[in-house]
């Protein structure tokens, strides 16, 4: 930490200066045009005891190339708040205007937080320092007015428009520098953005203009299709994946989020200074950008609109408060519901038609044959057990079912709304979950309609096509939906969802699972546009406004409203829950953020209960801490958030400060360290290991209640391996470990040290484990890192054993295996019959490893269900099986009869239970092999020892 103001001013002030092309003289005293001067002498400061004579020396004054002053600074040293020198600062100010008739920009700092007071808004916090033109342009603006102010109406004449315009101007004039706007999609954000735009460069308001969007194709239509067409004298310039050819001397700049970023992270080689663009227009603005990207706003010094369709409920707090909004109104609001009743959007049906697949699952009696064998090829669990149902939810993210997806097809082709006076299905987008959902969906429909297909392919046209961030040159598909006829169908996976101007749109169908609120209005309005002359055939107007419930088709010349066919439920999602699910990127760190986070956490508890440790763990605590420090001060300096948190950069580089480390400092290491790792590009798999081995120890040494959770995770995982992949030489080399982790000695024994050596030896065999296999077992974990304090949960239950992670089916399980000699299940394992009173008393022990009567029950229907339950997981002893064989011989059995008996009993051990219908499964072979009387017979003596 820099203790005194000449340290503050050489290391961390002087080299912000020269970031922004200032040169900083060596001497005091000079005054020198184009330099930042040192000590710049004025007189008329207030006569006080301590400065009788009122002369006073202005820490930093740049001088512009006329030699009168563009910006002061007062400098204090690091340990003492900024604000202790902004009167001061303000009175050289004063000082310096009376003697060259000019006020400079006024900057007041501690090295670690600059603050300005320009002559136009009030007191604010800026990354850096201005270049010299940017401080020349601040001045000049003090006397721009925006007296030419009523918007061009070829650009944007619709009232709303004009209203969003004039409340952003008065905005501005109130001294707010921030205004956000809510037109619903398809009202014509960006003509807004471009009328505003062409308002502040006429009236020489804003010199340059920074337009945000979130993807490339974003970027180039709002170009392309508004402000080249509205503002053609206007130099432009296009930012997309980091190639800024022509930005600097373009007086509008168009930039993904990503591709700015990109090029200004590391501020030496920033082609932009901070006060280059003094307006930031923000398209589709939202919290996750405002998290994702903040770097960007945190960096340039600008005025800023935000322009979104989300309806000002949805809109997160946070984003109002990005906007220095108080309330949950924004500046200005034009809905989709009074859009659609000016006339100028139409709206939407939508059709529940969400599959009984999606909605109730699969249940394995109430398949027919044909059926039953595809369930019992997919879902067949390793031991032979055929689960009775799958439940619904499984088919949203695990499997795509290939019936409902012609079931989704057939009814769009069948109930779609049509265009070309009814001949064509209308221009259609499909929302699908992934890629590999994606390119089914358009395997299917080219199988189920081939006669549609375009077999020369132009340019890649199909009438069906995947349009995702995994195919080549999607641009050119994009463009041809947009503009001609032959596709007619796109399969979308997040990109077509939002900002995608396409008014023939009248089909859309919901094929995955929403659960942002954004997402949800952002893919409604895909099809909210007017298009005339669309040749539809539709139920009315009056329908899709609600107003009747005829649902009658008939020919219209223009677009009457659109359907959306819903077939993951989204609608009742959001009846049920009407703020989506809750939105968690605040925050959000990365994985390699979290492992670091979770060694902190690590670090903490051994400091917390150093003297517990073992000789082995003080030298991992160490090795933690001085890893930890080393890791914070090979940060890059220049890199905006690293700047943006240099106080706690500079703090955590000091091993001291890691003494005493409470709940405070770990607080301010997540919130100010930790978005500024960037860690090892190691295989994803054996980092997410990483992650849950450094949890387990944290969570251990505290008695933390998220302990059994890790624990369960590691449990999982590691019996996964080891029942799934021991067949791999690598995983096989490892089996003693990952039969280790699934014991009680493991929860209850591991040391620290003893849970690092084991993620070291088997981290790498991660990459093994399925991608749907792993995930759902790491997904389990909140967002948010261990946030235990300093004490351990007293009322946290820490008796956690290997038994708690297993399902009751497990545990019944491993209770009959270690209890061969019950009576019971003696008697079924060697065929004898049984007494019904041992199967009482089984259940009374069955009961007892159950955590409720309604865990058991829904394991065990019945009493009988115990019998077939031990014999499905037993196997029949084979002395037995000859014994009873043998007992059939004496009664004149056949070979061929023998033969078939052996095979029943093994299907029964298979299965668990015999009726006398399976005497007819065709695996059996049973036709024509007994007469009745032999059929008679042998279900007697089956009967008597099942």
């Amino acid at each position: 930490m820099k203790q005194n103001e000449k340290q503050t001013r050489e290391e961390l002030i002087d080299p912000k200066l020269r970031l922004a092309g200032w040169t900083v003289l060596d001497k005091k005293y000079v005054v020198e045009k184009s330099k930042a001067c040192l000590e710049t002498p004025v007189s008329g400061m207030p006569k006080t005891h301590e400065n009788p004579s009122g002369n006073g020396f202005v820490d930093y004054t740049m001088f512009g190339d006329d030699g009168k002053p563009l910006a002061i600074c007062e400098a204090k040293k690091s340990v003492v708040n900024e604000e202790v020198g902004r009167v001061q600062a303000c009175l050289y100010a004063d000082a310096l205007e009376k003697q060259y008739g000019v006020r400079p920009i006024i900057y007041y700092t501690n090295g670690f937080t600059i603050k300005i007071i320009d002559g136009i808004y009030p007191p604010r916090e800026v990354f850096g320092f201005h270049k010299k033109d940017e401080l020349e342009h601040l001045i000049q603006k003090r006397s721009h007015n925006l007296v030419d102010n009523v918007p061009k109406a070829q650009i944007c004449g619709r009232y709303y428009q004009m209203d969003a315009i004039a409340e952003i101007i008065k905005n501005f004039q109130n001294k707010r520098s921030r205004s956000l706007i809510v037109l619903a999609t398809g009202t014509g954000k960006t003509r807004t953005a471009c009328g505003l735009s062409d308002i502040f460069i006429r009236n020489n308001f804003v010199k340059r203009i920074l337009f945000l969007a979130d993807r490339k194709n974003l970027v180039t239509q709002a170009k392309e299709e508004t402000f080249d067409k509205y503002l053609p004298d206007i130099p432009m310039a296009t930012i997309i994946e980091g190639k800024h050819e022509g930005a600097k001397d373009a007086r509008i700049v168009f930039s993904t989020y990503q591709s700015m970023l990109s090029i200004i992270k590391d501020t030496t080689k920033a082609p932009f200074g901070i006060g280059h663009f003094d307006l930031i227009i923000v398209d589709e603005a939202h919290r996750s950008l405002f998290n994702k990207y903040a770097e960007i706003f945190n960096y340039f010094d600008s005025l800023m609109i935000g322009l979104t369709a989300t309806p000002r409920n949805d809109i997160h707090k946070s984003t109002y408060k990005v906007f220095d909004i108080d309330t949950d109104t924004p500046n200005y609001e034009y809905d989709v519901q009074k859009a659609v009743k000016d006339g100028f959007l139409v709206y939407y049906r939508a059709l529940e038609r969400t599959p009984d697949i999606l909605k109730n699952g699969v249940t394995y009696d109430e398949l027919d044959e044909e059926d039953r064998e595809q369930y019992e090829e997919l879902f067949t669990e390793d031991d032979g057990i055929i689960p009775e149902k799958i439940e619904g939810k499984q088919f949203y993210s695990v499997i795509t079912n290939k019936d409902t997806i012609r079931a989704v097809l057939r009814d769009l082709m069948e109930e779609g709304l049509k265009v070309n006076n009814g001949d064509t299905l209308g221009k259609t987008i499909i929302f699908a979950r992934d890629h590999n959902h994606a390119v089914m969906i358009q395997e299917e429909f080219r199988k189920m309609y081939p006669e549609l297909c375009n077999p020369n392919a132009t340019n890649g046209v199909d009438y069906c096509v995947v349009i995702d961030n995994k195919i080549k040159y999607n641009e050119v598909l994009q463009r041809e939906f947009k503009n001609k006829q032959d596709i007619r169908i796109v399969v979308s996976v997040d990109m077509m969802d939002t900002g995608v101007d396409i008014p023939e749109v009248v089909n859309l169908v919901f094929f995955k699972k929403v659960m942002s609120k954004i997402k949800f209005w952002q893919m409604i309005g895909r099809g909210t546009r007017l298009c005339e002359n669309l040749k539809v055939v539709s139920p009315s107007k009056a329908y899709f406004e609600r107003m009747t419930n005829n649902i009658s088709r008939q020919f219209y010349q223009d677009k009457q409203g659109f359907l959306i066919f819903d077939v993951c439920n989204v609608f009742n999602f959001f009846k049920l829950n009407p703020d989506g699910r809750e939105d968690k990127t605040d925050g959000v760190l990365s994985l390699n953020q979290k492992i670091f986070m979770e060694k902190v956490a690590l670090f903490k508890a051994m400091q917390n209960r150093y003297a517990m440790l073992t000789l082995e763990d003080k030298d991992m605590y160490v090795a933690i801490r001085d890893g930890l420090v080393g890791e914070i001060s090979s940060f890059n300096r220049n890199y905006i958030g690293v700047q943006n948190n240099l106080q706690y950069v500079e703090k955590y580089s000091n091993i001291a400060n890691w003494e005493s480390f409470n709940q405070q400092k770990f607080t301010e290491v997540k919130k100010h360290i930790a978005p500024n790792i960037i860690g090892e590009s190691d295989i994803e798999f054996a980092r997410m290991f990483d992650y849950l081995a450094y949890r387990f120890s944290a969570t251990k040494l505290v008695q933390n209640n998220n302990f059994a959770k890790t624990a369960k995770a590691i449990y999982d995982l590691a019996k996964y391996l080891s029942n799934n992949k021991k067949h791999i030489g690598e995983v096989a080399s490892h089996i003693d470990t990952l039969n280790h982790l699934q014991t009680d000695d493991f929860i209850k024994n591991t040391t620290a040290t003893g849970m690092d050596a084991i993620r070291i030896e088997i981290r790498d065999l991660m990459r093994y484990i399925e991608r749907e296999i792993l995930e759902p077992i790491i997904s389990d974990f909140d967002d948010q890192i261990s946030n235990f304090g300093d004490a351990p949960d007293d009322d946290v239950d820490f008796t956690t054993t290997v038994d708690d992670f297993k399902s009751y089916e497990e545990k019944v399980k491993f209770y009959i295996s270690k209890h061969t000699d019950n009576n019971l299940i003696y008697s079924i394992v060697n065929l004898q019959a049984y007494e019904e009173s041992d199967v009482l008393t089984f259940k009374d022990e069955l009961l007892g490893l159950a955590k409720t009567q309604e865990e058991y029950e829904t394991l065990f229907h019945s009493d009988k269900e115990i019998v077939h339950f031990i014999r499905r997981n037993m196997e029949i002893n084979p002395s037995a099986i000859q014994e009873f064989l043998d007992n059939q011989k004496s009664k004149g059995r056949t070979d061929a009869q023998l033969a078939y008996i052996k095979e029943l009993i093994i299907f029964i051990n298979k299965n668990g239970k015999f009726e006398r219908k399976d005497l007819l499964k065709e695996e059996l072979h049973f036709a024509g092999l007994f007469d009745n009387l032999q059929i008679v017979s042998l279900l007697t003596d089956l009967e008597s020892v099942l």
